[in-house]
């Protein structure tokens, strides 16, 4: 008879719970861009209209138990979630928020997911030259070769700059290129490049390579 009574109970109290729940309208989540860049700060909106005063919203990434981002009590009906420092990956998040229906503390239900993707940004390339000259001649002909540790892209190119000035570029091969240059009269040139791809959709440059001096001396007779 007891555990009647008690099953009876359950029952009422989860029916209860789904009504209240059902009060709840299901939240919307969205996320400024799909494709982010490691380190870059990655923005999720979640927006409620709910008859109901919001107390809290909730940020998740799917498979965690705990919101990753739980701000400070608020009454309003969107927030904006700001993500940093993110590895690279795929990831999955939705959000929810808490209401205060008749006492009780409820939880909408989830927001439907966004699928969002982080990738690293191409590292810094090197730049060596050949021959590996202390001085080069006027005239003289010098192979200028850019290098980078980095997944093999189709469209990956170096792009070379003299004096801070783009002058060449040429398409990556197995995460290399090489610049024939001419040496002209100036007494010294300073020569550095970069590389670009596409990753995911998104147009990733990496940070410049570092200058390195060809110094020029006399002419070639």
């Amino acid at each position: 008879m007891i555990t009647a009574v008690l099953l009876l109970l359950i029952a009422v109290v989860k029916d209860q719970s789904e009504n209240v729940q059902a009060d709840l309208v299901k939240p919307i989540l969205s996320a400024d861009r799909r494709v982010y860049v490691s380190g870059e700060a990655n923005r999720f909106n979640c927006t409620a209209k709910s008859q109901h005063p919001i107390s809290r919203y909730l940020l998740h990434k799917v498979g965690l138990q705990t919101p990753v981002q739980k701000p400070n009590y608020l009454r309003q009906s969107s927030i904006t979630f700001t993500m940093v420092n993110m590895r690279a990956g795929l990831y999955d998040y939705y959000c929810a928020y808490l209401c205060s229906i008749r006492g009780r503390k409820v939880t909408s239900e989830k927001s439907e997911t966004v699928k969002i993707t982080v990738v690293d940004r191409p590292p810094k390339p090197q730049i060596l030259s050949y021959p590996r000259n202390k001085v080069y001649v006027t005239g003289e002909s010098v192979i200028l070769t850019c290098s980078i540790n980095y997944p093999v892209h189709s469209d990956g190119t170096f792009q070379l700059y003299k004096n801070r000035q783009p002058v060449m570029k040429e398409q990556s091969e197995q995460g290399r290129a090489h610049f024939t240059i001419r040496i002209g009269g100036d007494a010294s040139s300073e020569y550095s490049c970069d590389y670009t791809c596409t990753a995911s959709g998104r147009s990733l440059t990496s940070t410049d390579s570092g200058t390195m001096k060809i110094k020029v001396v006399g002419l070639l007779k």
